[in-house]
């Protein structure tokens, strides 16, 4: 006996309906290694945030695919897995939205930070090329007092000699 055309489309939608679920369940274990990923390595955040946008936008052509194939059909049944589709992607599309903004949050307080110990460096630096000016000063003053008293020594002693050789 051959199949009712109905059933034989509700087991193709739930055979979609399985597969859309798994693409969200290995997008929200793919959203999660990405976080764990961000916590634990120097990885650029806004590559992350590329790859996020690049997987939901992969996801929202599924997505929308599966609900245009839903559409299609009038059944009661496939209007109740849309919903529930359209309730998983938000509930995805929300998550990935919190994630962006806590890497954008993320991203703000690095540089802030970056930019904070660059300034105290260039303090630092600045610092320490000022005590070295005044090191250098203070070394040269000496060599040129050192070098007047050796010359005046010199001279006496050179006065001294000429006057007992005449």
């Amino acid at each position: 006996m051959g199949k009712n055309p109905n059933q034989s489309n509700e087991e193709n939608l739930s055979a979609q309906l399985r597969e859309t679920r798994h693409l969200l369940e290995e997008l929200g274990n793919y959203q999660g290694t990405q976080m764990h990923l961000a916590t634990s390595s120097q990885v650029n955040r806004k590559e992350q945030l590329e790859a996020i946008t690049s997987t939901t936008e992969q996801a929202n052509q599924m997505l929308l695919i599966s609900l245009q194939r839903l559409e299609d059909s009038g059944d009661r049944q496939n209007e109740a897995s849309r919903k529930v589709i359209l309730s998983d992607y938000k509930a995805f599309e929300e998550s990935v939205e919190q994630t962006a903004s806590r890497n954008e949050t993320q991203l703000r307080k690095m540089n802030d930070e970056q930019r904070h110990v660059n300034e105290q460096l260039l303090s630092l630096q600045s610092k320490q090329n000022s005590r070295l000016d005044s090191l250098a000063h203070d070394v040269t003053r000496h060599l040129d007092e050192a070098l007047a008293s050796l010359d005046r020594q010199a001279s006496e002693q050179i006065r001294r000699m000429g006057n007992r050789l005449d």
